[in-house]
């Protein structure tokens, strides 16, 4: 599953509920959202992504988190070294606080 999916999916989600909240409206369900609980999910890394199977889909839903530890080492160094391939920047956590109606 391609992280750029992953983003985009959350990007969309996100900016509805923002644009429904801007016109005073209740957003409806959003049936993909409930389905791919990640998309509703509050800010997560990408580790936390691929260990946690209850965020990829809701049949996962009560699904354990995968132990790290029994992972076979080339995975594990992988986690560890928080990249795949190329460096990637410091995860900065990003919070979205709701206030007389409007974001921040």
């Amino acid at each position: 599953f391609p992280l750029n999916v992953v983003v985009g999916l959350r990007q969309v989600h996100f900016l509805s509920q923002f644009f429904y909240r801007q016109r005073g409206l209740k957003a409806p369900l959003d049936p993909v959202a409930e389905f791919f609980p990640f998309v509703k999910a509050p800010p997560f890394t990408w580790q936390e992504f691929f260990l946690r199977p209850s965020l990829w889909c809701k049949l996962l839903s009560d699904e354990k988190d995968i132990d790290l530890a029994k992972l076979p080492p080339l995975i594990r160094q992988v986690f560890d070294s928080g990249t795949v391939g190329t460096a990637m920047p410091p995860r900065q956590k990003i919070t979205i606080v709701e206030a007389e109606g409007s974001f921040q």
